[in-house]
């Protein structure tokens, strides 16, 4: 072999190794999206809303990506974690679905009290630029029923495009389990 071809051999060899270093490391990854809150089965319940995420994104084997990082929801009738501390609501997302959470929380006193409040279900789409947040109930005990499906759809601009985005979320990861 001549050296011009060893040399071509190992630039390559670097090439991918650089490559494939730079596709699985995790990546920051901070967006704003304006979407719509509403509660489902009442027309008259939608709020324009705004959810900045900010986090790391994370590519695996095969296609799957992983999001981790915190969520903070704008907006004037979006219901509240119970107990949420500065610290805000985490997100876990990986391979379209995930959830929403708040770790500790603080008191009326402003004791902090280590505790987990779970917030809701979040379906996303392969490249996170669109998301669905399913809302438990307040109570946090209780299923998804269907006297309070409260949804948060980012990006959407009104109500029908929201649930348009929700139903395609949710099919797209059905069809991904499969």
């Amino acid at each position: 072999m001549s050296k011009l071809r060893i040399k071509i051999i190992i630039v390559v060899i670097i090439f991918l190794a650089i490559a494939i270093f730079w596709y699985f490391y995790p990546k920051n990854y901070n967006k704003t999206l304006k979407g719509v809150f509403y509660l489902l089965e009442d027309e008259n319940i939608s709020e324009n809303v705004k959810v900045h995420m900010d986090g790391k994104l994370q590519n695996y084997l095969f296609g799957k990506r992983k999001f981790e990082g915190k969520v903070e929801l704008e907006g004037n009738n979006i219901p509240e974690v119970k107990g949420i501390d500065e610290t805000g609501l985490e997100l876990w997302a990986e391979d379209r679905f995930g959830v929403l959470t708040s770790y500790g929380s603080v008191d009326e006193e402003g004791n902090y009290k280590p505790s987990v409040h779970f917030y809701g279900f979040v379906y996303v789409n392969k490249d996170f630029s669109q998301l669905t947040i399913m809302i438990t109930p307040e109570d946090e005990s209780g299923l998804w029923s269907e006297t309070e499906q409260l949804v948060i759809t980012a990006p959407a601009g009104n109500r029908d495009e929201a649930i348009e985005i929700s139903n395609r979320l949710m099919e797209e990861y059905d069809l991904n389990r499969k």
